[in-house]
């Protein structure tokens, strides 16, 4: 095995506030790579192991401790004597790599146990917390390779987990083209290394790039972070492994099931020409694929939230309504209890790159946008979906490095903004997250033998949460994949949504 300790340097980096707001939840995405040239040492383990160790040179933070400290605000601890091992997993499958493409990726042929995390971070049966979780599946008759791979996002965002992915995959192919490791897999084996890239790690380079003139964020933005409740105090005064093992129980209990639907390039064509048709024949120079699948989505999921409720029985209903009541004490917001809300993740690196090395953490603002329930109990119009549209479109264009500089010194001044927003994300009775990892590396993702076929989520996640993907085998297909993870049952009444339908349709 590569020795790598001996580069590793001692450091601590400090966690922000930011940082804590993401610390939640984990980024468990899962890869499939196919065989297609039956090659005897398609991904072999050795070269695997041995290029994982020199990425992990070069991201030194995956194999620290997190330390809990005041406030949330944690530390990583990297010790060359003190290693948090990463989790490095392969097992054999009787599944072949042919019965998963002909079932498109379905989960249930999934080989079992793919996933080594779930959505929620926490400890493992050691009680650490393992800041790099790999499974390899090796497919029957080495007709292909799934690779599941998990981060924390408490130690960097979507952008930064592909960075990480792709150098590997990166590093990898240059050892198999090279053939510099030899059989045993010994750092002996290791020929003339690629020059190492500059990664850049520390928080408080996010502070010194940021402008100094600052727009005040949204009401609701700041009732978010700022506003405590009872539940928001005890939970900021716990250690993080604490923290994490309650997030981990609450998604067992609350959890979401996934979907994947696909909207055609035709049909986002058809979107740009309906919000154009509104706004006199001419599409907005803001409007944004991202703000017109937004708008597809969010309003037909949150209707099919509330259809669910009414379907439940009386005796839930009360429940549900005294737990609404309950929500709005303790996130300490009463809009919540009358609005939908739609969480924004929006990638800000453009604001903070360094002059020179590539900065890794959590670059991200959560943009909250607000729409009264009584909204919800209208179908969707070619107005009102080009309303929302352009409303999405404006907010999120409107995010600069001025405004990013405001979010930044509302979460220094508020500490415990992470607890008040977990708070808020666990009793709003109406909200939708939504990610567009279009912009993410997974098409760098190439080992040697061709970047992956599909790359998807896990089938249980936190729900109420909505992902947009690019598939990178199938980049000449301009169309969007969705991955929508509801509570059980809700989707039933989303695919009854004519507008929705019209323009994605159900994978499964």
């Amino acid at each position: 095995m590569y020795d790598f300790k001996e580069f590793i340097d001692a450091e601590t980096i400090r966690l922000s506030p930011q940082d804590a707001l993401l610390s939640f939840t984990n980024h468990p995405l899962v890869h499939f790579f196919a065989n297609h040239d039956n090659k005897p040492d398609f991904m072999a383990t050795a070269t695997l192991k041995a290029s994982l160790f020199m990425a992990l040179k070069e991201f030194p933070i995956l194999v620290g401790h997190i330390k809990s400290a005041d406030s949330g605000l944690d530390a990583v601890v990297i010790d060359r004597d003190n290693i948090n091992m990463p989790e490095f997993v392969e097992s054999a499958s009787d599944v072949h790599y042919r019965d998963l493409n002909e079932a498109c990726f379905n989960w249930n042929v999934w080989p079992v146990g793919v996933a080594t995390t779930g959505a929620a971070t926490a400890p493992d049966k050691s009680g650490i917390i393992r800041l790099l979780s790999v499974h390899i599946v090796r497919l029957r008759d080495n007709s292909g390779l799934v690779l599941f791979c998990n981060i924390p996002h408490y130690i960097l965002d979507g952008i930064g987990y592909y960075e990480f992915l792709s150098r590997w995959a990166m590093l990898c192919k240059i050892l198999c083209s090279s053939g510099s490791l030899g059989r045993s897999g010994s750092s002996t084996d290791i020929g003339p290394q690629p020059v190492a890239l500059e990664y850049i790690f520390d928080r408080k380079r996010v502070k010194v790039r940021l402008s100094s003139c600052q727009p005040p964020l949204s009401t609701l933005a700041i009732k978010i972070l700022t506003r405590s409740s009872l539940a928001s105090k005890l939970l900021s005064k716990m250690a993080f492994s604490a923290r994490a093992r309650i997030a981990s129980i609450g998604m067992r209990v609350d959890y979401g099931q996934a979907h994947w639907f696909y909207v055609s390039h035709e049909s986002l064509e058809g979107l740009r020409n309906l919000a154009a048709a509104q706004n006199g024949g001419s599409l907005l120079t803001t409007m944004t694929s991202y703000a017109l699948l937004a708008a597809l989505v969010d309003m037909p999921v949150a209707r099919a939230q509330r259809l669910m409720k009414y379907a439940r029985s009386a005796i839930t209903k009360a429940a549900s309504a005294v737990g609404t009541a309950l929500c709005a004490v303790a996130a300490g917001s009463s809009i919540t209890a009358t609005h939908h809300v739609l969480l924004n993740t929006v990638h800000v690196h453009q604001f903070i790159q360094p002059q020179s090395g590539c900065y890794v953490g959590n670059p991200v603002l959560l943009h909250p946008i607000c729409t009264p329930l009584e909204q919800l109990d209208h179908e969707t119009t070619a107005a009102s979906f080009v309303d929302a549209a352009a409303r999405i479109a404006a907010e999120i264009g409107g995010i600069d490095e001025a405004h990013f500089s405001q979010y930044i010194d509302t979460l220094d001044a508020h500490p415990p903004a992470h607890a008040r927003f977990a708070v808020f994300a666990t009793t709003a009775p109406s909200m939708l997250t939504i990610v567009d990892e279009r912009p993410y590396k997974m098409d760098s993702v190439d080992f040697g033998h061709g970047c992956p076929v599909w790359v998807s989520g896990i089938p249980v996640q936190m729900p109420n949460f909505v992902a947009f993907f690019a598939q990178p085998a199938r980049m000449d297909d301009s169309g969007v994949f969705v991955y929508v993870s509801l509570r059980p049952g809700v989707v039933r009444y989303l695919v009854q949504d004519a507008f929705f339908t019209k323009y994605a349709r159900i994978l499964f």
